[in-house]
């Protein structure tokens, strides 16, 4: 009750079970390629995933989104 908690990590996405417990955050990646949202830091802590295409192996990996995760253990309603 009352605690505020941060999250350092890769950032987070909107979330029903994280609803009403997430305070404004920050995206602190410079390199825009990284960020993958077009700029560098921004004000806008969204993930947008760690993705990869894998150019060398032609295999595709999906994201895995480990900001979200530690939010969701941290702050869940549920």
């Amino acid at each position: 009750h009352g605690l505020t908690v941060a999250v350092v990590d890769t950032g987070i996405l909107p979330h029903p079970d994280l609803a009403g417990r997430v305070l404004p955050g920050y995206d602190f990646i410079s390199d825009p390629d990284r960020a993958r949202d077009g700029n560098a830091r921004d004000p806008d802590p969204r993930d947008e995933g760690d993705w990869s295409d894998g150019v060398c192996s032609g295999a595709r990996y999906p994201s895995f989104f480990h900001g979200l995760f530690v939010a969701g253990v941290i702050a869940a309603n549920t």
